[in-house]
């Protein structure tokens, strides 16, 4: 089934990556179900290194601008599709691989350390405080303010959350 998915000329390639820029990030539910659609699509699009050959100049800078939202986008535990979330890894994991501009003599390293320090550590600092909020109120009796009513489940959506971060903390470091 995949290789109906691959890209037979460089316009179809285009119009994928262009769909895709015009609704990252997300801002309505509308946009939410499109990417639902779209990034698995694209995820399988440019895992291949022939589409690679064919995109131009300005195809390679468009979804290179978009690494920063699909980090976000991929840890953002309840908030999107976990299938949309998994394939805007699987997209920022094939751009970091094979998008790298080819005077850039550091393999990326720098757009990896920007996501680090402006994506992950901050994303993984508020998980891990909500975390421990959560753990702490789960220990002593008072009134929660946690995201959900039942205090299992609550400590279970903040075990996802840091467990997310981790998993693209792992993709990021896997490039290096």
């Amino acid at each position: 089934m995949i290789p109906a998915y691959e890209c037979t000329s460089s316009s179809s390639c285009d119009d994928i990556v262009k769909f895709v820029d015009q609704i990252l990030p997300p801002l309505s539910e509308w946009d939410e179900v499109k990417l639902c659609v779209s990034l698995p699509l694209l995820a399988a699009v440019i895992r291949s290194s022939q589409a690679w050959r064919t995109l131009d100049s300005a195809i390679l800078d468009t979804l290179r601008s978009m690494i920063t939202y699909l980090a976000q986008f991929s840890i953002a535990s309840a908030d999107h599709d976990p299938h949309a979330r998994s394939a805007a890894a699987s997209c920022l994991f094939s751009i970091l691989f094979h998008g790298n501009v080819e005077d850039d003599s550091d393999g990326g390293i720098d757009i990896i350390q920007k996501l680090l320090a402006e994506v992950v550590s901050p994303a993984l600092e508020d998980a891990l405080t909500c975390l421990n909020n959560e753990l702490s109120d789960s220990l002593t009796p008072r009134v929660s303010g946690s995201v959900t009513d039942d205090p299992e489940d609550a400590l279970l959506f903040m075990f996802s959350r840091v467990e997310d971060t981790l998993d693209l903390l792992s993709v990021l470091v896997s490039h290096i």
